[in-house]
């Protein structure tokens, strides 16, 4: 968990601080709801890259019936498991809230399935104008905070900056792409996931050192 204050005053210091969005190491205002949107869309993609949630719900299947959407819960990126009396029960994914259970399960019984959900937006830009940055929390472990840095410079870069406001470019050869895609292989080896046993995010590392 990390305060909106934060990751705009990294942001201002760091890997947008030659950039026209940024003036001694400070966000401009004028810029501030432009990187909130890469902030909204940098977390949703480290949501859906990384097991960094997951939720469970109960489903009710019924003799005869083989197809069950979870579209109830909410935006969900993917269903990971389904459990019958605690053991793991075969299904197939029509697609990502969506799913096929076995024909030979008799009657009418209750099943528990894991799901990775889309984390909600921060908060839309418009309400940002109200509100104090340091009172707003993104829930996204510190580990994945230099992954989204390098994804917000690399959107910021395509979408938004022209290259007439860079005041010092980086060293030649500095692709944020590249940053991003080796900050992302260093975090899949340490593999960190969520443990779904809790109602708040807590993260176990899988034995990777």
């Amino acid at each position: 968990m990390v305060s909106l204050e934060t990751v705009l005053n990294n942001l201002g210091t760091g890997v947008l601080g030659s950039y026209n969005c940024s003036v001694n190491g400070t966000i401009k205002k004028d810029s501030v709801n432009n990187i909130i949107v890469l902030i909204n869309s940098g977390v949703n993609w480290l949501y859906s890259e990384f097991l960094l949630n997951k939720r469970k719900t109960t489903i009710n299947l019924v003799e005869d019936v083989l197809e069950y959407s979870l579209n109830s819960t909410g935006n969900l990126i993917e269903v990971l498991n389904v459990f019958y009396e605690g053991s793991s029960l075969e299904f197939v994914a029509l697609d990502n809230e969506t799913i096929q259970v076995p024909a030979n399960l008799i009657g009418s019984i209750e099943v528990e399935a894991t799901y990775k959900p889309v984390d909600l937006e921060l908060y839309s830009p418009s309400e940002l104008d109200a509100l104090d940055p340091s009172s707003v929390d993104i829930d996204l472990p510190v580990m994945y905070l230099k992954a989204l840095y390098y994804y917000i410079a690399q959107q910021w870069t395509i979408s938004f900056d022209t290259g007439a406001g860079v005041k010092s470019p980086f060293h030649v050869g500095n692709n944020f792409e590249q940053l991003l895609d080796k900050e992302v292989s260093r975090l899949k080896l340490k593999g960190y996931e969520a443990d779904v046993s809790l109602d708040h995010n807590k993260f176990i590392n899988n034995g990777f050192i």
